[in-house]
């Protein structure tokens, strides 16, 4: 069986970091108690602290919200609906609890034929994947937790996506936009996780 089959506990670890933009003890900390499912919310409160073996706050010290796309709510309501309100949602896989998840999260990269990154990679293509749908920056920040707007500004240099249409202004072959013409707001968050087919599917793993 493919080690992260829908289903497979390691899948349900990746995907719900990805999708949620966690850092590894945040994902590490989740209990239902933090899920809302009436407003398909998830509350970051808290975050596992390797070092001293226990739930601390998160970094920064901030609590932060992030709404849950359908795909994800799906994947996790059979487990949501099946642990107690202090249960942890996520499988503490022995890989995970003794902090190779980065380790073997490289393994399943190397027989899919990919580049090989690190856990962190999870949280990072969430970042970049919303930059490159035109979610607000400030969106963004708040979702994962930025203390500095800056921090998450580094993200679009990445990938140079900043620099997309930057002479589009000198091109004299274009007409002046009308009124009509001009492009539509950036979509909000909540309109573009309701299209998780497209944006927030699970990385090639």
């Amino acid at each position: 069986m493919c080690p992260l089959k829908r289903g497979n506990f390691r899948h349900l670890v990746y995907r719900t970091t990805y999708e949620l933009g966690l850092r590894s003890g945040e994902a590490y900390a989740l209990k239902k108690r933090h899920f809302n499912l009436e407003t398909n919310r998830v509350t970051i409160i808290e975050s596992y602290c390797w070092k001293a073996k226990t739930d601390k706050v998160p970094k920064n010290r901030e609590f932060r919200v992030i709404p849950l796309n359908k795909g994800l709510l799906d994947l996790l309501r059979p487990r949501l609906e099946s642990i107690g309100d202090d249960d942890h949602v996520l499988p503490r896989i022995p890989s995970w609890r003794h902090g190779e998840a980065a380790k073997v999260l490289r393994s399943f990269q190397r027989q899919f034929g990919i580049k090989e990154t690190n856990f962190h990679s999870l949280r990072a293509s969430f970042i970049t994947h919303l930059i490159n749908e035109n979610v607000p920056i400030p969106q963004i920040q708040a979702m994962v937790g930025h203390a500095d707007l800056d921090t998450t500004q580094r993200y679009i240099r990445l990938d140079r996506k900043d620099l997309d249409g930057a002479t589009d202004s000198l091109d004299s072959s274009k007409k002046k936009m009308t009124r009509t013409d001009q492009p539509a707001p950036p979509q909000s968050f909540l309109s573009i996780v309701d299209r998780s087919q497209t944006i927030l599917q699970p990385p090639p793993l």
